[in-house]
């Protein structure tokens, strides 16, 4: 005999029509050939009810029925997916992803929106802010694109009011508009720097950082306003690769971010010397994971948790991997060295298997990056004595 099931999942019989080969729709209760249900989470729903009754969550795109999801006039997600990545703005209750989190004086969280309204316009944002990511790439790039978010850490030798470094921020925004750059990247504080701020990139294409990017004029007007970068102690690099251009699945992902870890591991002197930081400076900022086995290095792709963020090669944040070793630089061909590095490392872990990845050499890795597309890393390496 068939079986019918109520809305609890408890299989049952009373409702099915035996004589008529009926089942009973969970939702709305009307009678309904097998064919003409969908069974979804042990239960029968008409096509009708099953469109109105369950969606998919925004976050991790699972079905759901919609008693189990949170939603706001823009995202819908499953109950499980909003206890651990959401929070409810406290001013317009709209839903708020942890990674675009914004927390006041007075720890409520707060959307970007609201949070701009309320701390007003100012050219240097607070520490957590985060707006919404604008993709930038060149017009002939098409396909799954590795993007790349920059942070780049700026500070001065001595003292500087606050009202002299928003009027710096303000003369900066102000040229980066006149030569294209605006809306393309934006000023945070950062809490280890002293006089400074962070200037924070959009999302671009190596091509798009490379070719389209006023990254010289910013740098050199940064250096002409008496900042610096290299000559700090505590200024950083930080180079952000998003994780969907590593694989399609997350298995994927978790494979190439495990051989990323192996290659920075088992050629850590040279990435040292590259990076310009001291062994004690990586230590606090960029820790080396330690650990060279494959195994091993998988589970920690797998689990964002299980290491902090201050770690050369930052696993925490939900859609990209942070490249976290490398020391501030207002130059822009140690910048761009920089880029082109990453990229080449997201390559080789891409291309190779973990035993491949494992077998590659240095002056292998070297010899396999075409010089006349990554000019400035040959340059750079050339000058750091880190080609054999």
């Amino acid at each position: 005999m068939k079986k019918n099931f109520n809305k609890t999942g408890v299989i049952f019989t009373d409702g099915y029509d035996e004589d008529n080969s009926l089942y009973t729709c969970s939702e709305c209760g009307k009678s309904f050939e097998e064919d003409d249900l969908i069974f979804f989470d042990s239960l029968p729903y008409c096509k009708e009810c099953f469109e109105e009754y369950t969606t998919v969550c925004d976050c991790c795109g699972e079905r759901v029925h919609i008693d189990f999801t949170e939603s706001d006039s823009e995202n819908t997600v499953c109950c499980y997916c909003a206890e651990q990545y959401y929070y409810r703005c406290a001013e317009c209750d709209c839903l708020v992803s942890s990674d675009k989190l914004y927390v006041d004086e007075d720890g409520n969280y707060l959307c970007c929106d609201c949070w701009e309204r309320l701390e007003g316009n100012t050219s240097i944002h607070k520490y957590l802010y985060k707006p919404e990511p604008i993709f930038h790439k060149e017009n002939k790039e098409k396909g799954n694109l590795r993007f790349f978010g920059v942070e780049i850490e700026t500070d001065r030798r001595s003292s500087v009011s606050n009202e002299t470094a928003e009027e710096t921020a303000k003369i900066l925004l102000a040229e980066a508009n006149n030569s294209g750059a605006e809306d393309k990247f934006y000023l945070k504080i950062d809490q280890s720097l002293k006089y400074g701020f962070e200037l924070v990139s959009h999302p671009m294409t190596l091509a798009y950082h490379l070719n389209s990017m006023p990254w010289k004029t910013i740098m050199t007007s940064l250096l002409e306003k008496g900042y610096i970068s290299n000559s700090s102690e505590t200024c950083g690099l930080h180079i952000h690769v998003n994780k969907s251009s590593l694989g399609d699945t997350e298995e994927e992902q978790n494979e190439v971010i495990s051989n990323i870890l192996l290659f920075v591991e088992n050629n850590w002197d040279k990435i040292l010397k590259f990076s310009r930081r001291t062994e004690i400076q990586m230590n606090r900022w960029a820790a080396r994971y330690g650990i060279k086995e494959h195994g091993r290095l998988k589970e920690i792709a797998k689990d964002k948790n299980s290491e902090n963020r201050y770690t050369c090669v930052n696993l925490q944040n939900r859609d990209t991997v942070e490249f976290r070793m490398f020391k501030g630089t207002l130059n822009y061909t140690v910048f761009a060295a920089a880029l082109q590095l990453v990229n080449a490392i997201c390559d080789i872990a891409k291309t190779s298997s973990a035993e491949e990845t494992e077998a590659v050499s240095w002056t292998e890795f070297t010899r396999r990056i075409n010089r006349n597309e990554n000019k400035e890393l040959f340059s750079y390496l050339s000058e750091r004595k880190l080609l054999s």
